[in-house]
């Protein structure tokens, strides 16, 4: 679908857009399920160190203070939706360096509130196991960070290992690649930011054409007329001095 989009041969983006764009007859629409497998799930299917050079070039530019390894990566892994019980994040993604290992567990939304005010408390605390905890940054993306924002005021459980990004942040990653040395990578970041683009998510690049204003050929001020002065100022009427207010109540 991502090549659709980015050569205008589908409409379907407008699943994703505010309610006014939508056709009456399409009822509920999955967006956030819809929106992570156009944007991550394509990107599965590259080779693991693309997918390594994308999540460690977004926690090196968003998240400088999470202990990552030295050197590259030598191997990636996505499960998407896993499931634990009642539990499913969106993603959880496996980075390896040798015999070490960090985890991302990852909760995507778009345009919704979370399922819970302790959503993301349950999948910290919950679905990871102490000993994963402890090589794991939990990663919240919205349009904006806001339920993040509520959920770590609720209770902060994290000990600064929740990062939160907005899609826009995530677009900045985005297009931070697409001058990697895969071609795959560059591919992929290249429809990614078309879609994106089309979906509401688009840095501001300024303006192709600003024509200067023009200014009425005059020798007389456009604006400030210019001033005679005051005459007189009159003191207003102060009331008596009483133990009553004012102004209010």
């Amino acid at each position: 679908m991502l090549h659709a989009f980015t050569h205008k041969k589908s409409s379907l983006h407008r699943r994703y857009l505010l309610q006014k764009h939508r056709e009456a007859s399409e009822g509920r629409v999955t967006q956030e399920d819809e929106v992570t497998s156009n944007v991550f799930g394509t990107l599965e299917f590259l080779p693991e160190s693309s997918v390594a050079v994308f999540w460690t070039h977004l926690l090196s530019w968003h998240a400088p203070s999470f202990d990552l390894p030295s050197g590259r990566a030598t191997g990636a892994s996505m499960r998407f939706w896993p499931s634990r019980g009642k539990l499913q994040p969106d993603l959880l993604v496996e980075l390896k360096w040798g015999s070490e290992i960090r985890l991302l567990l990852v909760e995507l939304k778009w345009r919704s509130d979370l399922s819970g005010e302790d959503q993301l408390h349950k999948q910290w605390q919950l679905f990871l196991s102490p000993e994963e905890r402890a090589v794991a940054l939990h990663i919240f993306i919205g349009i904006d960070t806001a339920e993040g924002i509520k959920a770590l005021a609720r209770e902060n459980v994290w000990c600064g290992r929740m990062l939160l990004l907005s899609w826009m942040q995530v677009l900045s990653t985005v297009r931070l690649v697409r001058n990697a040395d895969s071609p795959q990578l560059c591919c992929w970041a290249q429809h990614v930011t078309s879609f994106l683009r089309l979906v509401g998510i688009s840095p501001f690049l300024g303006f192709r054409q600003f024509p200067p204003i023009e200014l009425p050929v005059q020798n007389e001020p456009a604006f400030w007329k210019g001033s005679h002065g005051v005459i007189s100022l009159l003191a207003p009427d102060v009331p008596a001095v009483t133990d009553n207010p004012i102004f209010f109540c």
